[in-house]
């Protein structure tokens, strides 16, 4: 009885824009379409901050994206968030190494890209997870 009612069940899907051609601007294409090179620029930020393997190349991609006016679509919390968690993970790990010059790098960078955000100055406004990201930054080091 449920596998019928599952194989009978109607298949949802979704409805794209049409893509517009590149002469056109069109901040929706940008969202649902984004070009190779910002597409490109995110999976490098992704595979660099996994396991925090290369924190400073992802960084460096994340400012060159932050710069560009055809990335604001793609540039959300979500991603500001995970440079916030890698910075944490970053200074946690250096500490725990001993090292405190490092941390406190790290820490400036975290406050830093926050305070952007809570500003209005970037393309991405704070969230829940932006919040208890930084509460736990300050719980552990301040």
């Amino acid at each position: 009885e449920n596998l019928g009612t599952f194989l009978q069940r109607q298949t949802p899907y979704t409805i794209l824009p049409t893509p517009v051609p590149d002469d056109v601007e069109d901040p929706l294409n940008d969202l649902v379409f984004p070009s190779t090179p910002v597409q490109e620029s995110l999976s490098v930020i992704d595979a660099c901050l996994h396991n925090c393997y290369d924190v400073k190349r992802a960084q460096y991609v994340f400012d060159q994206l932050r710069q560009s006016p055809s990335s604001g679509s793609v540039l959300n919390s979500r991603v500001y968030n995970l440079f916030l968690e890698a910075y944490l993970d970053m200074a946690t790990a250096e500490v725990q190494q001993g090292d405190m010059g490092e941390p406190a790098k790290w820490f400036k960078e975290s406050w830093s890209l926050f305070e952007s955000m809570e500003s209005g100055q970037e393309k991405a406004t704070p969230n829940a997870g932006t919040y208890a990201i930084m509460l736990k930054t300050w719980l552990r080091y301040v």
